[in-house]
């Protein structure tokens, strides 16, 4: 009986949770398409460069394409990182109000109250059905 020793390698628990695990390539497909390309940051504090770090870490881990910043807000569209303030703001310089009521809570009566377990439940298999294809 031969034993060898090897090193033992195991994950914080950061890497765990954010190891942004690369999606089988037909998921990633589906989701490449409907994840934008480009990442637009409305302000530079502390938290929102984080946020876009880890947006951006996110997508090339799972999609295998990075996530590009930009310094305006393509027509094409973009992920927008920013405080609701600064989106507020820069919705409203382009005339554009649509999003103002699912933030000011008038989008409650789409909600459904359930048990937190439920929903992680309902969450994961909703996202199981559209990464499937059967959404």
């Amino acid at each position: 009986m031969a034993l060898v020793a090897a090193p033992a390698f195991a994950e914080n628990g950061h890497a765990a949770w954010l190891r942004y695990a690369p999606l089988a390539p037909d998921a990633a497909a589906r989701a490449g398409a409907e994840v934008p390309r480009a990442l637009y940051r409305l302000g530079d504090e502390v938290p929102l460069q984080r946020a876009e770090d880890e947006l951006r870490k996110g997508v090339q881990g799972m999609l295998g394409r990075p996530l590009e910043p930009v310094n305006a807000l393509p027509a094409s569209g973009a992920v927008v990182v920013g405080t609701l303030a600064s989106i507020r703001a820069e919705a409203e310089k382009r005339g554009e109000y649509g999003f103002a009521p699912m933030w000011a809570g008038q989008a409650a009566p789409l909600g459904a109250l359930l048990p937190a377990a439920e929903l992680t439940r309902k969450l994961a298999a909703d996202a199981l059905a559209i990464l499937s294809g059967e959404a």
